[in-house]
């Protein structure tokens, strides 16, 4: 096989929806967040994956096209927006079900002009408050204040769930994040107070909802959770990692010392070095590690770095191991029983494990098993 694999195990995913459930309240749902590919793990595949899932609720993606995807493949729970679109993509939406994100008084403009051409529809749209991420979203105050009598001017639509985003979520107790909680449930009173139902709430990511409890409401978004744990050991419940990335050596070479390998001599030899060239590289999406040759990979379970990336293969320092022409190099994942995660090649980069799955191209194989 000429192209890397990237193996997922289906049944890890819906442990991991339960171990998450035991940890969130009781009462609180889950939103499986898909967009990008579902993080590089498959749009289609994660979904149909989670869609028997009591406690996953719906799904969460950032354009209309991912959300007709789905919708042409089956899945049937509530899919809702979580970014903006233009006018034209009101129709497609009511077309296919998708739930619409309300963060600007142009969204509610374009509602109106549809709604005035088909008086019987009716809209539920999810409502963004923003609280100083300052992306999508109405601002507590002037912005809300406005918002709120066209709000109650327009029976027609209803508003299914009200939502703000942290800034930090992954950093554990950040006071940033609890202050946005706090203007977010303002927010909420201020919407009350008018006699507006803001639906269901939901605030945390991912991240927050590890340590956040009092922000998990009626339902959390969670996309990194699903497949990768806390990067804070105290909030670690034992998620596993679905997936393993895995590619072939097509080479060895011995360099000896001075001599260089990779575009404009990217690795020079210190000493002896054998090197493995590998059936991956940027235009698989190994392009964060360019400048990363500390980034590493197993080999019969044992550890190797990348010391130069192209865009079809990457070269690896495999001195002192014992390999050879088609043996299979782990990126991340399991070998031999031993296991190299995605987060912790992520902490020796200096990035995240869901960068480093959401760059996977194409051209990686996307295979999924049972156990």
């Amino acid at each position: 096989m000429d192209n890397s694999t990237l193996t997922i195990k289906k049944h890890i995913l819906n442990e991991n929806i339960h171990k998450i459930k035991a940890h969130l309240n009781p009462t609180t749902s889950i939103l499986a967040v898909v967009k990008s590919n579902a993080y590089g793990f498959g749009l289609v595949e994660v979904a149909q994956v989670l869609q028997d899932e009591v406690d996953v609720t719906g799904f969460g993606v950032a354009h209309i096209s991912e959300a007709i995807e789905l919708r042409e493949h089956g899945i049937t729970k509530p899919i809702m927006l979580l970014a903006g679109m233009s006018e034209e993509g009101v129709e497609l939406c009511v077309e296919h079900d998708i739930q619409i994100l309300l963060h600007n008084l142009e969204t509610l403009t374009w509602l109106d002009s549809f709604h005035g051409k088909h008086p019987q529809s009716t809209f539920r749209v999810n409502l963004k408050i923003n609280t100083h991420f300052n992306r999508f979203g109405f601002k507590l105050g002037s912005e809300l204040d406005t918002l709120i009598p066209l709000l109650k001017a327009r029976p027609w639509l209803t508003i299914n769930s009200t939502y703000s985003h942290p800034i930090e979520g992954e950093i554990a107790h950040s006071d940033l994040t609890i202050k946005q909680h706090t203007l977010y449930m303002d927010a909420i009173q201020t919407l009350k107070n008018a006699g507006i139902n803001p639906g269901k709430l939901h605030f945390c990511n991912s991240g927050a909802s590890e340590w956040f409890g009092e922000a998990h409401h009626d339902m959390v978004r969670l996309g990194r959770r699903l497949y990768m744990d806390s990067i804070f050991e105290d909030y670690r419940i034992g998620i596993t990692e679905p997936m393993t990335w895995t590619a072939t050596i097509l080479e060895r070479k011995h360099l000896n010392p001075h001599d260089t390998s990779g575009y404009n001599r990217a690795f020079t030899a210190i000493t002896p070095t054998d090197i493995a060239i590998i059936n991956v590289g940027y235009g698989d999406g190994l392009m964060l590690y360019k400048q990363s040759p500390l980034m590493p990979v197993m080999i019969h379970g044992q550890k190797a770095h990348v010391v130069a990336v192209c865009m079809d293969t990457a070269i690896v320092d495999v001195t002192g191991i014992d390999c050879n022409i088609g043996d299979r190099v782990v990126l991340f994942g399991t070998q031999d029983g031993h296991t190299l995660t995605s987060q912790e090649v992520a902490a020796v980069i200096s990035d995240e494990g869901v960068s480093i799955t959401t760059m996977l191209s194409n051209r990686v194989i996307r295979e999924y098993i049972d156990e």
